[in-house]
């Protein structure tokens, strides 16, 4: 348990209202008591939770954007950059700022969102991870501060109101009647294992269910979806890749991994076997031959929906948001 104002008091000899006063810079307190009790306080390590305060605090104007640990990963910052780059723009129209920060801090563990919190830095969070622990739900659910996630937390998914998800589901159920729409029977599918990226399980889920009502032939790897590992997957498995009509890889990355390989053994795309992948990281795509086939999420609508909905929050306001939104095919040239 971490430090509380009565801990302070009793160090200092002083009443826990003169501890309080002194670390809100009350005049009733002279400079000299207010330098002790707050010298004391950061020696301790004290945080003043939002929850304690008996004065109002002015609105920021800010909203706080917290994305996982790995936001610096060279591998998934294409991801989140999309992310950051439509909340940011929501964000700014509504005549706010946006705060970004990492779940953790990078150096010491400690809680960023934590310190969000109790230092009153924002309006409203923003979650985009699962990876958020017991501790920081709490912090959220005692604080008076409007939140929100994209994509469930981890084993929590009670906070249906407060999240914004693509269904994903419906996502691999798209990919099954596209190819079965070109007579495409026979199909691999390309995730990793996971149990706790419910994206991935929910795809594989939608995709199998829907192949199965439409009497494909499905086969499932779990070789892993970046894409060095979709490229090496055709040089390790090229000797029975031509008893697949399709390949759905539920990750773009992997899916242009799998266009480069298949381009090296002069295996044709589409005429051979036919590509899918999944997300439409366009910009990427576009430095491929053949262009890739995708599944398109709505990454802009899902950030729109999510920052209208703290919006309202913030201005007690009641607003109309869709918390599941659909992905679309978009169809090049795989």
């Amino acid at each position: 348990m971490g430090c509380t104002l009565k801990d302070i008091a009793k160090i200092t000899g002083l009443s826990v209202s003169t501890v309080s006063r002194a670390l809100n810079d009350s005049p009733l307190i002279k400079d000299k008591t207010k330098l002790k009790i707050k010298k004391i306080a950061e020696s301790m390590n004290f945080e003043f939770n939002i929850n304690a305060r008996s004065l109002i605090k002015s609105k920021t104007n800010t909203i706080g954007i917290v994305f996982g640990n790995n936001y610096y990963n060279s591998k998934t910052k294409t991801f989140y950059s999309i992310f950051e780059r439509y909340l940011i723009d929501n964000i700014e129209k509504n005549g706010f700022e946006a705060l970004i920060q990492s779940s953790a801090n990078a150096y010491t563990g400690n809680s960023n969102i934590k310190k969000i919190v109790n230092g009153q830095k924002v309006d409203a969070i923003l979650i985009v991870t699962r990876d958020i622990t017991d501790e920081d739900i709490e912090v959220l659910e005692n604080s008076k501060i409007p939140f929100a996630f994209l994509y469930y937390p981890t084993n929590k998914r009670e906070f249906i109101k407060r999240t914004f998800i693509i269904d994903n589901e419906k996502s691999g159920a798209l990919a099954a009647k596209y190819f079965n729409k070109k007579g495409l029977k026979n199909i691999l599918t390309i995730t990793k294992k996971t149990d706790i990226e419910t994206n991935y399980t929910d795809r594989t889920k939608g995709f199998l269910q829907e192949a199965k009502a439409l009497k494909l032939n499905v086969d499932i790897s779990y070789n892993g979806i970046t894409f060095e590992e979709g490229y090496n997957f055709i040089l390790n498995n090229i000797d029975f890749i031509d008893k697949y009509d399709g390949i759905f890889c539920q990750q773009d990355y992997c899916a242009l991994g799998i266009i480069k390989g298949l381009n090296e053994k002069n295996i044709k795309i589409p005429d051979k076997i036919s590509i899918l992948g999944h997300d439409d990281f366009e910009e990427i795509i576009n430095m491929f031959s053949p262009r890739l086939s995708t599944i398109k999420q709505p990454f802009e609508e899902l950030c729109l929906n999510a920052i209208s909905y703290l919006m309202g929050e913030i201005k007690n306001e009641n607003v109309s948001v869709k918390r599941s939104l659909k992905a679309a095919i978009i169809e090049r040239e795989s």
